[in-house]
């Protein structure tokens, strides 16, 4: 059984979820929310608009929003798939963290010289950037 979705009357993979209708839910929703920090805020929106399922994505709400509030020590729930969500979110974190802060080396100088290396007429420094 095909399951169309209602809004866009597209095919959708999943009973309650359509794919192209949630991602321009969410981006037209970029206005109305942040966590206050860029880069949490661009992992969230990362997930969001590469999200490929009803439970691939992150959403942020706040904290006055949360109707149960407890800490969770995660080193008491190392196995479980939560703690393994948050490890994963937090190295995408990390990992835009150092994209945007990683100073970018100099370009280095290099000889090239003539494939008979006799001639120096034929020696020439370029830039190489890494």
């Amino acid at each position: 059984m095909t399951l169309l979705c209602p809004k866009c009357a597209k095919e959708r993979d999943y009973r309650i979820w359509c794919q192209e209708c949630a991602i321009k839910y969410f981006v037209s929703n970029y206005e109305r929310w942040t966590s206050g920090d860029q880069i949490v805020d661009q992992v969230i929106k990362y997930t969001q608009e590469n999200s490929k399922s009803p439970v691939d994505f992150v959403e942020w709400i706040p904290y006055e929003q949360l109707e149960k509030r407890e800490t969770i020590e995660f080193r008491n729930c190392e196995n479980t798939s939560l703690s393994q969500n948050i490890q994963y979110i937090t190295q995408e974190i990390e990992l835009v963290i150092k994209r945007n802060t990683a100073p970018k080396p100099p370009p280095s100088s290099k000889v090239v010289e003539h494939s008979s290396g006799k001639d120096s007429s034929y020696t020439t420094i370029g830039q190489i950037q890494t």
